[in-house]
């Protein structure tokens, strides 16, 4: 796959120095003649701090630039680097000379590359400076090997991932990257120039491709689906492993267009929090993690409109794209949606969180900017949304008590915290205690007096408050399977989970004392799980996708037994205070309704498509329902005179 985004050229160049490609265009015509020169450019960083172990090269989580370099062609001064490392140089060769190119600092070893004809001219080095020197020939035979590279290429097996990983929930640690020295102008590697297989923390390797292939100052949520794209793409090749050997060791990628750039010396903050708001989320089709592909764009044309081309493109984003859904007010989560049908996401309860109170005249969200946000209705009418204090961590859920005066969330520290109303107005958020681990949900009871999560060790915690304060947190009983979700009764008092064997468990308290137990049923992968006021109806999706539902009757618990319809693979579920109406989003988009009516399930649909990891809630009377649709909105469908009204958005954008 060539993935044609900021092209290597822009990414190691930097708009400074060629800012002619330093954002995402077609790639140019080839030219019908030979060039008159040789014009090149790139990046020249400090390498010296890295280590050679077990036959693989170790960098520097970060690499400091070399600035002042000499650049020499054949001897003669050509340029030197800026401050941030780069350079650029156009050396006249009418006669199609082959030449040496050098590039020296002091304190270094010199790096050389012979052979380099008009051929090359568009090309891009990423020089890693050593305390040795290093040559090699631009035809692709080693001059001589580069000695404290050397090892990096003799060994007979792999450090890494190279086949020997494979997980659809959790992200490999490292990803193994295949270094090459110089790059055409479209991305590709030169052969000849390679410099050996890198080792590379799968975070930080994902930090410095997304600004190599998204425009750093486009809108926040076009660079988060980049986020998401690279990082689901080299996920899949960590998983499915070409089998890539290097002189006897195995690599996963390697850092062109034939994977995606890669460049260790180019970052930027943009990109990087773009990075760090979606990395506890995970992207999945049909619950697998998939080639997440995707081009400058779909319709030769980089002025195309949000969604253009998805059709025909099936499993690709466009890069462009991506930036006019985000001009168009998309969040990620619907970008990504857009461009790779039936993407789910999991890791959070859920990204598109919502939370509405008893009475149904506050909801609560997260907005694009990480806001813990409010929307609520204020003499009939639905205000704009407005702050209530605090910023969620990137995979938090956002939860209301009865009367929405308690919301708690998960900050970006991950510890578990309280935004509470005082004298009429939101106080700051506090922490209650106790750290969530990543994708762990938060429930409360009705008075809003405890909050259930799961801790980083798996454990289903609880904490409390009374007159004193906060307590906790504490055990409560059993682990939940790494997607459970969790659900809550009123009276806080029944608490159900999904355990790490798939069982939906139910833990409760008996004479003071929580109790764990199984209820019954098995649970499908990334199940939500919900129950009614009362703690005696939780329903979940079973294995085959079908809604499912236990209820006690003579102090017994029974079932499960199927309510009625199919769940989409994200889909979470909300039930109402007496349990005779439960809301979910099924397997076409639609928002849904299964119902009692006289002593049995029915049901229906009641308007709006909500879309990828949009959550659901409703009120007490299960009249109101919230969720959030394809552009990201608020939305509220709601009962007058017997039907159903809406949808219609209510305030505000979810991240």
């Amino acid at each position: 796959m060539t993935l044609i985004g900021v092209t290597a050229m822009a990414a190691v160049c930097g708009a400074a120095v060629c800012p002619a490609v330093a954002s995402p265009e077609p790639e140019p015509a080839q030219q019908s003649s030979q060039p008159a020169s040789i014009a090149m450019s790139g990046t020249v960083s400090d390498a010296r701090a890295e280590k050679v172990s077990g036959g693989v090269i170790t960098l520097p989580t970060s690499l400091s630039a070399v600035a002042r370099a000499r650049i020499e062609v054949d001897g003669t001064l050509v340029g030197r680097t800026d401050g941030a490392g780069r350079f650029a140089f156009d050396y006249p060769d009418a006669g199609g000379k082959a030449v040496t190119v050098t590039v020296s600092a002091p304190g270094f070893g010199r790096y050389q590359v012979a052979g380099v004809t008009p051929a090359r001219t568009g090309d891009a080095l990423t020089v890693l400076l050593t305390g040795k020197a290093q040559s090699m020939t631009e035809q692709g035979v080693a001059q001589q090997a580069p000695p404290d590279r050397a090892a990096a290429v003799t060994s007979a097996t792999a450090s890494g991932s190279c086949g020997g990983y494979s997980s659809n929930t959790t992200p490999p640690s490292t990803i193994t990257v295949m270094e090459y020295g110089a790059h055409d102008r479209t991305g590709a590697p030169v052969t000849g120039t390679e410099i050996g297989v890198v080792p590379v923390p799968f975070e930080s390797y994902v930090q410095h491709v997304l600004p190599s292939e998204w425009i750093p100052s486009w809108a926040p949520d076009s660079l988060k689906a980049g986020a998401m794209a690279a990082k689901t793409y080299a996920w899949y090749w960590v998983n499915n492993s070409r089998g890539g050997i290097y002189n006897g060791t195995c690599y996963n990628v390697n850092d062109s267009t034939e994977y995606q750039v890669y460049n260790p010396t180019v970052s930027d903050p943009a990109t990087d929090a773009a990075v760090a708001a979606t990395w506890n989320t995970v992207m999945t089709q049909n619950g697998s993690i998939f080639e997440a592909s995707y081009l400058n764009d779909l319709t030769d044309s980089t002025s195309e409109a949000c969604g253009a081309g998805a059709s025909s493109s099936r499993q690709t984003l466009s890069q462009w794209g991506s930036q006019a859904c985000a001009a168009a007010g998309y969040s990620w989560q619907s970008i990504l949606s857009t461009y790779y049908p039936g993407v789910s996401f999991s890791g959070a309860s859920n990204l598109g969180t919502v939370s509405m109170d008893a009475a149904g005249d506050h909801v609560a969200f997260v907005d694009t900017s990480g806001n813990v946000t409010n929307d609520y209705v204020l003499n009939g009418a639905w205000q704009a949304p407005s702050g209530i204090g605090g910023q969620a961590r990137s995979d938090s859920p956002v939860v209301f008590d009865a009367k929405a005066d308690h919301a708690f969330f998960v900050d970006g520290n991950g510890n578990v915290v309280n935004d509470w109303v005082s004298n009429g107005a939101w106080q700051a958020a506090s922490k209650i205690g106790g750290q969530a681990r990543a994708g762990s949900p938060v429930v409360t009871n009705a008075a809003g007096t405890m909050v259930a999560f799961v801790d980083s060790s798996g454990n289903v915690v609880n904490d409390w408050s009374d007159s004193t304060g906060w307590h906790g947190p504490a055990p409560v009983g059993g682990q939940a399977r790494s997607d459970s979700g969790l659900a809550l009764d009123a009276n806080g008092d029944h608490l159900f989970f999904v355990d790490t064997s798939g069982n939906v468990a139910n833990d409760y308290v008996l004479n003071g004392a929580w109790q764990e137990a199984t209820v019954a049923g098995q649970a499908r992968a990334g199940s939500a799980i919900a129950t009614d006021a009362a703690g005696d109806h939780v329903v979940f999706v079973d294995g085959s996708g079908s809604i499912a539902n236990d209820w006690v009757s003579n102090g017994t618990w029974q079932g499960p037994s199927a309510i009625g319809g199919q769940a989409r693979s994200d889909t979470a579920l909300a039930l109402n205070a007496t349990g005779d109406h439960l809301y979910f989003v099924d397997a076409n988009g639609q928002v849904a309704n299964d119902y009692v009516l006289n002593g049995a399930w029915q049901e229906a649909t009641i308007g709006g498509q909500a879309r990828a990891g949009s959550g659901i809630a409703t009120d007490a009377a299960g009249d109101h329902v919230v969720f959030v649709d394809g552009s990201g909105k608020i939305n509220n469908d709601w009962v007058a005179d017997g039907a159903w009204q809406g949808p219609t958005t209510i305030g505000g954008t979810s991240r």
